[in-house]
């Protein structure tokens, strides 16, 4: 696709309307990175002044304005919690991004991809959002951006927080904080702390948490900036609130919610009601508590905000226990492990079913019985939902699948008896199977490959027929192959073999052996299949993640190098391969441009049509490399009499053509014409000689002499021709 520069307006005409142009499209940058800064604290504002934008940039053809201004329309959208129309906004604004050039165009899409990944993170598309952090993130380190990669950073802590990989979303934040220091950006610098606070909150540390919620509180005051005020007020009320100093908590979360009121963040305010839900429960005040978690679950509800969701009804559950409402208990801690499970993986939904919660009411006891007997159910089926997050937390917490693997086989050797372990990989082009991964009693063993055409492989029949295999006797393999060899144990008696599929796509086998008899149920082969199914969603995201690195790369070094051919062609286009003086085409641009400032300022502009005298017969007797080195000395010492605000360009032969510009009186031409005689007229060694070449000089003078180009070009031509016929090496005014 051809990529437009996006400094200019679509076309190519120098004209007033051009300069009319850039005058809007300078106001339309300065209205989009107004928008930007402010939707944060007034989102709904902001979005009225970005759809003003992206009309103007419209009427006004401006690519970039019309990027930007999608941008700002998606972001305004996910502060106020329209994530549909916010991912729709900032998809095409990714595109039009894409069809630009230049460094605003590259930032802007590292912005958009970024942004993106917000909300697909609130859409619970984590996966999307992951991919589009991590393309922001590459694409922000060989731009050294530090600004996008703090954003990014942060983000990519927030779907490990969520997961409740607390640790590793720590990580990530104080590498971004790292970073938002060295950078001194007091905004990132601000959201950053805010971010690790809420995350030593979850994980205990409340001196430490305190310290870098009041650091962010401190941060927001001095700068204005609203929205982050309010989430450091808001974690700080967190505090106070698990340290039961409810009367400054209280004070904290209503200042708060006061602001996310105002700049209609309700998301937030939801956390807030969420809030005075625990501290009524913490005061007894359960009715009240309910009260808020009502309003909370409400808005989580039509925000579709499952993490959120997940607590009310735990909390739900809690305060219906205290108000002795047991059956009102049991259905929202039904509820909450329904969502919990979901937010976990809602692609594994299906596969989990055999391990979904499952209550039966006793008729004949007690509500308050029948609450306790499937407390005690829930607690059986609760350490396999435990077992899922935990695998779930390992294949999201990274995408090298060397650290996925390893880690996934020590969690399973604590449910399941184990002796070998191994993942197998499918080939899609030789359909050949080879385990890359071997373990056996905690050693690791080389790669086994195994040829498509094997007729005694389990693994082989298993990825074939796309179906699971557990055994429990050696003999039990003959219902599928003749003459099983036990693959990674000869001494195995039992085994597993689950197919890994991402869809309908064929990723690899997942085995597990042990050397005794009847060591594996049908519970356990629904935790590997559900352990499978991690696997091969990491496995293929990890390569895909791995190809997508390689092709930014290669799209970012692509995209330089049409740069740097593109401003070469642009110079060549309008430059004298000469001399590198502008050309007659780079000179009517820029001299239309200078007769138009000139008008609308009400000031002077002088032409100089300059002619060389005693240059043909050097050109003639010494050959034209002799005369190119004289056209290139001149050239030189051309530019250095002028100003530098002056122009100068070669129109052919041995013919110049200079633009003074803003000049004040005829003294102050005549003063520049009478340097250049002198400084062209000076020596120039050729050839071991000395020659001597002049300069016939015509001038015309705008708007003394006409208003348009071409009239002012053609009156200096005629001046300098009378120049030459007076003998030269002098200047002549058109209005003498």
């Amino acid at each position: 696709m051809k990529k437009i520069a996006c400094a200019h307006h679509a076309g190519n005409d120098f004209s007033g309307k051009l300069w009319y142009n850039r005058f809007v499209f300078k106001k339309i940058d300065v209205f989009n990175k107004e928008i930007w800064k402010n939707s944060p604290n007034n989102p709904s504002e902001e979005l009225k002044k970005a759809e003003e934008a992206l009309k103007i940039s419209q009427s006004s053809e401006y690519q970039l304005g019309i990027a930007e201004s999608l941008l700002n329309l998606g972001r305004c959208n996910i502060f106020i919690a329209e994530y549909k129309k916010a991912e729709d906004y900032i998809t095409k604004s990714i595109e039009r991004f894409r069809m630009l050039s230049g460094v605003r165009a590259e930032n802007g899409e590292m912005r958009a991809l970024n942004t993106l990944g917000v909300a697909f993170f609130e859409l619970r598309d984590y996966e999307n959002s992951l991919n589009n952090y991590f393309m922001a993130l590459t694409q922000a380190e060989l731009a050294e951006n530090n600004e996008i990669k703090v954003f990014t950073l942060n983000n990519i802590g927030d779907i490990y927080k969520i997961l409740d990989n607390i640790t590793e979303a720590l990580s990530y934040a104080h590498r971004a904080l790292k970073i938002a220091k060295k950078a001194g950006e007091k905004y990132c610098i601000a959201m950053t702390m805010n971010k690790i606070g809420s995350l030593y909150i979850r994980m205990n540390d409340l001196v430490q948490a305190n310290q870098y919620q009041q650091e962010a509180l401190n941060i927001a005051e001095e700068f204005d900036f609203l929205k982050l005020k309010a989430d450091a007020l808001s974690g700080i009320g967190k505090i106070k609130l698990i340290k039961e100093e409810f009367f400054s908590a209280d004070e904290k979360l209503i200042k708060a919610f006061d602001i996310y009121e105002q700049i209609g963040d309700v998301s937030n305010m939801a956390e807030c009601n969420y809030q005075f839900a625990i501290m009524g429960m913490s005061n007894k005040k359960f009715e009240d508590a309910l009260n808020y978690i009502n309003k909370a679950e409400e808005t989580a509800k039509k925000l579709n905000n499952i993490e959120l969701l997940s607590r009310c009804m735990l909390k739900r559950s809690e305060i219906a226990k205290n108000l002795e409402n047991f059956p009102e208990a049991l259905k929202a801690h039904e509820q909450f492990y329904k969502l919990k499970e979901e937010l976990t993986n809602e692609n594994l939904r299906n596969r989990l079913k055999k391990i979904t919660i499952l209550y039966e009411k006793e008729h004949t006891e007690t509500e308050k019985e029948n609450y306790r007997m499937q407390s005690i159910e829930l607690q059986k089926t609760n350490t396999e939902i435990k077992f899922i997050n935990e695998i779930g937390q390992i294949v999201t917490s990274s995408l090298r699948i060397d650290e996925i693997i390893y880690n996934t086989y020590d969690s399973l050797i604590e449910q399941i008896n184990i002796n070998s372990f191994g993942i197998a990989f499918y080939d899609e082009e030789s359909e050949d199977i080879e385990y890359n991964y071997i373990i056996d009693e905690n050693a690791r063993y080389n790669k086994i490959k195994i040829p498509k055409k094997t007729s005694n492989s389990l693994t082989m029949w298993c990825l074939n027929n796309r179906k699971p295999v557990i055994i429990n006797k050696r003999s039990e393999a003959n219902k599928y192959v003749k003459g099983w060899s036990g693959a990674n144990d000869a001494r195995a008696h039992s085994a597993i073999y689950m197919p890994m599929l991402q869809g309908a796509k064929l990723v690899g086998c997942l085995t597990i052996q042990n050397r005794k008899e009847n060591m594996y149920s049908e519970n356990d082969l629904d935790l590997v299949e559900a352990v499978a199914t991690f696997l091969a969603i990491a496995v293929d995201n990890s390569r895909i993640h791995s190809e997508l690195n390689k092709l930014n790369l290669i799209i970012m070094s692509e995209k330089k190098g049409l740069e740097v051919a593109y401003r070469k062609i642009a110079h060549m286009a309008n430059h004298d391969s000469l001399t590198d003086l502008p050309n007659r085409h780079l000179l009517s641009e820029l001299l239309r441009s200078g007769i138009s400032i000139a008008a609308r300022e009400k000031q002077k502009l002088a032409i100089l049509y300059m002619d060389l005298n005693k240059f043909k017969p050097i050109n003639d007797t010494l050959g034209h490399d002799s005369g190119d080195f004289v056209l290139k000395v001149v050239a030189d010492r051309l530019e250095s009499t002028l100003r530098s605000s002056d122009t100068v360009a070669r129109i052919g032969g041995d013919e110049f053509v200079a633009v003074l510009h803003n000049i004040e009186s005829r003294e102050g031409i005549e003063t520049a014409t009478k340097k250049i005689i002198d400084i062209v007229g000076r020596e120039i060694q050729l050839k071991g000689r000395m020659f001597k070449v002049g300069v016939s000089i015509g001038v015309s003078i705008f708007p003394k002499d006409g208003t348009k180009m071409d009239e002012l070009l053609l009156k200096a031509d005629k001046a300098m021709y009378r120049s030459k016929q007076s003998g030269g090496t002098r200047a002549c005014f058109y209005s003498e």
